[in-house]
This record gives structure tokens, sequence and C-alpha cells, in this order.
């Protein structure tokens, strides 16, 4: 089914059906899901503005967030290509800048005392950098594949959940643990519809309709908690 934005562009179609709740909406609740990560990230832009911490890179990391879910929304919306990259390129910056924000964070309370932590802290920039720059330049070689991109976040989320689980194990701050375990949950449940809809989206028809949408929710939260936790963990 055709509908305002015309012919699908876009290397990925998701299981739910197109322009049927809509016709400005190629898909309808993809599209509506992906409003909340726009709001969070305009909310703890907001306190992170109005606490004083003084810390830009939270304030950065909020407005990725804030700006994924506005690509999300257009990508969804319209299924171009254009607008596809306007969702997923924020996704691996967005996801790049928090994987650094963890480490940078867990260097710091690990080797506090190192004279070399700042040689490592560049280090792990300077990876990071390499690591989206290569994303990206695979991606530009393989425009009709979704591939490279997935496995890109793939990694980059097993990164942040690594970290997630890494900072529960060894903490013995209640409130920490509790954060962790809102992060954990949402994204390896999230993670399981993605995959469950990614790969057997025919097969289990009509239970895959809503899946990315369900993603979109969990995933939205997980990284607003993560955010969150990473201010939460910061020197006072």
């Amino acid at each position: 089914m055709t509908g305002y934005w015309g012919d699908i562009t876009s290397n990925v179609d998701w299981c739910e059906r197109n322009y049927v709740v809509s016709y400005y909406l190629a898909e309808f609740w993809n599209s509506l899901t992906s409003l909340p990560m726009f709001f969070l990230g305009v909310y703890g832009m907001y306190k992170t503005w109005n606490s004083c911490l003084g810390r830009h890179r939270y304030f950065l990391a909020y407005l990725g967030l804030a700006i994924v879910g506005i690509g999300s929304f257009l990508f969804h919306a319209t299924l171009l290509y254009s607008c596809q990259m306007l969702d997923e390129l924020p996704m691996i910056l967005t996801s790049l800048v928090l994987v650094y924000i963890w480490w940078d964070l867990k260097i710091d309370h690990a080797d506090a005392m190192n004279p070399m932590r700042r040689n490592l802290k560049r280090a792990v920039a300077v990876a990071l950098f390499l690591y989206g720059i290569l994303t990206f330049i695979v991606m530009g070689l393989f425009v009709a594949s979704p591939l490279p991109m997935n496995l890109s976040y793939i990694c980059l989320v097993a990164v942040m959940l690594y970290l997630s689980v890494s900072a529960y194990l060894q903490s013995k701050d209640p409130i920490l643990d509790q954060l962790v375990w809102w992060i954990v949950v949402p994204f390896f449940g999230g993670c399981a519809c993605w995959l469950v809809e990614k790969f057997l989206c025919l097969q289990l028809l009509p239970l895959t309709l809503y899946l990315h949408a369900v993603w979109h929710l969990a995933a939205g939260y997980g990284t607003y908690v993560f955010i969150t936790t990473n201010v939460y963990m910061s020197p006072r």
C-alpha cells in the first residue's frame, strides 16, 4: 500500500503494515513509539541544565537520545532512505558517546591514582572514533543492506550491557543496583522483541506486527536510565 510519502526507499521495512492507520504515517505505531525517546531526552536535558552540574557530556547524551527519537519518527513515518539515516546515524553516534562516558567513569573509579589514565582515556576515545568511522564507511559501501548498521549497533549495546552488569557486580550501592536492573531488563527484553521480529516476522504474524514498537519503548527507556545512571555515578 502506498501513502503520502510514495515508494519505499529504505533498505528495511518492518513487520507493521504500511499506511493502514494513517495515510501520512507509513508505520503508525512504530512512529508514535519513537516519540517517548524524544521526550525523555528533552526531560533529561532540562534536568541536567537546571541541576547546575556543569557536565556538558550528559546534556549531549540526552540530546542524542532526543535526536534519535525524532530521526526514528521520521524514518518510520516515511520509510525513506534519507530519513533512515536520520535515525541510524544518530543511534551509532549517541551509543559511542554513551560508551565513552561510562568507560571514562570506569577508568576514574578504577585508576584514580594512575598517572596514565589520561592516556587511557584518549586511547578509548580514539578507538571509539575509529569504530564510528569504520561503521559509516561500511554502511556507505553496502547501502542496500541494513546488516552493517545492525551489527555495529548490537556490538555497542553489548558493551553498554557489559558495563552495566560489571557495575552491578562491583557495586555496594543499592540505588545503583536498582538503576542497573532498569537498564538491563528493558534492553534484553527489547532486543528479544527486535530479534524475533527481524528473523521471524512472517512466521509469527500477527504477533510480530508491533514488536518493533515495543523495542522502541524498551530501548528508549533503557538508554535514558543508562545516561541517568552515569549522572548518578559521576563525582558530586
